[in-house]
């Protein structure tokens, strides 16, 4: 019988290997399918499939799409044809892992999140295991659990926005495993987090308008979500407003989903508020949408409206855009690094959950 703290994964695979032994004899022997193995161990469809796939590899058993998984004829003793793989691969699970969940590695943001989480780990004797959720709750609720089917000891979630909890996270909070955020903090979990100074980014960004004279300063960005850390941008701007006398007008567009529609959002904003001089948008594409239909409307920056983006995703555009925006840098490296630090410090220290804010940087010359 498996340890119950062997990793599910494992189980299954050992499972699937006994009855390979038990049955090579008799002709295309059918083996479980992933749901059956799924349920019998209380394991993920991933952890299922990921052993099945495992044993494929290794020539034991065939696939047929829609007839299901059978024994290898050609086996006469498995034990000895892969004796030299298993004991490899024992020997790689039997290594600390710590497993980092992120929405996609499409931006810069998230690639220096990665890096400064590895960075930190070569120096220790943890490995990470990435696994890309594509921004879908779903897909992060599969691999939380197939993270801890294979037995990783600590994760690092850069968790997808939704307007709801992902009751995984929930159960890691409840259950005291150990878990960082990345920039993000879920109000009422528990649970430790790294992010950026999204509050006091936007408030210096606000009052640096305000100071410059700027009266009807606009705000850009998507909706704030319970995930999100632009509820903090939004309330940062908020306050500078609020703070400044006279200076009680908000001009805040939520942007819709598809780039599509957020274009066409953008411009009526910018048809309805002419009075705007100053904006602080989210970058990236929006960004360089933002300045592509200011100058298509004959405005131009910083004369008509002055802008300040958030992160410097668009940094190998600059020398070709008509104008050089303020930038709002983030610093994701050092939030990878702090993430993969404090998850460490919790498995090994067992301490109660703590936060990091990792400060932000105004750059107005490039």
């Amino acid at each position: 019988m498996s340890d119950k703290n062997t990793p599910l994964y494992k189980q299954i695979k050992d499972y699937l290997l006994n009855l390979i032994d038990e049955n090579k004899h008799i002709p295309n022997y059918k083996l479980p399918s992933e749901n059956q193995l799924a349920l019998k161990f209380n394991a993920s469809r991933i952890s299922a499939k990921s052993a099945l796939n495992s044993l494929q590899d290794e020539d034991l058993i065939y696939r047929l799409q829609g007839k299901g998984t059978f024994i290898n004829s050609n086996i006469n003793s498995h034990k000895q044809f892969t004796k030299h793989k298993i004991d490899k691969e024992s020997t790689s699970l039997n290594k600390d892992i710590i497993c980092m969940l992120v929405p996609g590695i499409d931006s810069r943001f998230a690639i220096n999140i990665i890096n400064g989480a590895k960075a930190y780990l070569e120096s220790t004797n943890f490995k990470l295991v990435l696994m890309i959720t594509d921004a879908n709750q779903n897909k992060e609720k599969d691999f939380i659990r197939t993270s801890l089917d294979l037995g990783c000891k600590g994760l690092i979630i850069f968790p997808s926005d939704n307007q709801l909890y992902n009751p995984e996270i929930l159960k890691l909070s409840l259950n005291k495993f150990p878990t960082v955020l990345v920039d993000r903090k879920l109000e009422g979990l528990d649970i430790s987090y790294v992010a950026s100074d999204h509050f006091n980014s936007a408030y210096q960004a606000t009052n640096y308008l305000i100071d410059k004279g700027h009266t009807n300063i606009g705000f850009i960005s998507p909706p704030p979500k319970v995930a999100s850390s632009i509820s903090e941008r939004i309330l940062g701007y908020e306050k500078a407003l609020s703070s400044s006398v006279g200076l009680r007008d908000q001009h805040k567009l939520m942007l819709p989903h598809t780039l599509e529609d957020r274009i066409s959002s953008i411009k009526n904003y910018l048809s309805k508020n002419k009075d705007i001089s100053a904006i602080i948008c989210e970058g990236g594409i929006t960004g360089l949408n933002l300045i592509k239909i200011i100058y298509s409307m004959n405005l131009t920056c910083p004369n008509n409206i002055e802008l300040i983006l958030y992160d410097n995703e668009f940094e190998q555009y600059m020398d070709f855009l008509p104008c050089k925006p303020i930038v709002i840098e983030q610093n994701p490296y050092d939030i990878g690094y702090q993430s993969a630090k404090m998850v460490f410090n919790l498995i090994n220290d067992n301490s109660s959950s703590e936060n990091i804010i990792v400060k932000e940087n105004i750059i107005f010359d490039h």
